[in-house]
C-alpha cells in the first residue's frame, strides 16, 4: 500500500481506537524496512507481504561481525506489537571485535 494510503488508513483507524492504529502502523512497517535491505536478505526476511514487523529500532544492542553474518547482544525493553509479529527487529551498533564502530559495508 502506497504511504499516502497508509496514513490516511492510520487515521481512520485512530479516529476509532488511537491504540489500534499504533498497532496497525507499527506492525506494518514492513515495506520501509525491506527496502533498506539487500533485496536478497529482504526476500528471505519477509517472504510474505502481510508480514506483520515489531520491535525497537534505537541502537539498545551491539552487532560484532562475525564470518557469515553478526553476534548480536543487547537489551530491548517492549516493542509495540511483538506478541502479534513475524518479524522482529532489534537496532544494534555494528562494532568490531575491540567494540569500536565498524565502517560502513565491513561485513562484506
Amino acid at each position: 500500500m502506497p504511504l499516502p494510503q497508509q496514513v490516511e488508513l492510520m487515521e481512520i483507524l485512530g479516529y476509532a481506537d488511537p491504540s489500534t492504529a499504533w498497532a496497525a502502523k507499527i506492525n506494518s512497517d514492513a515495506g520501509a524496512l525491506a527496502s533498506l535491505l539487500d533485496p536478497v536478505a529482504a526476500r528471505e526476511l519477509f517472504q510474505d507481504v502481510d508480514h506483520a514487523v515489531a520491535g525497537q529500532g534505537g541502537p539498545n544492542g551491539r552487532a560484532v561481525i562475525v564470518p557469515g553474518g553478526y553476534r548480536v547482544t543487547g537489551r530491548w525493553s517492549f516493542g509495540s506489537g511483538c506478541h502479534s509479529a513475524d518479524v522482529l527487529m532489534a537496532g544494534c551498533l555494528v562494532v568490531d571485535d575491540a567494540g569500536n564502530p565498524a565502517p560502513p559495508n565491513a561485513s562484506q
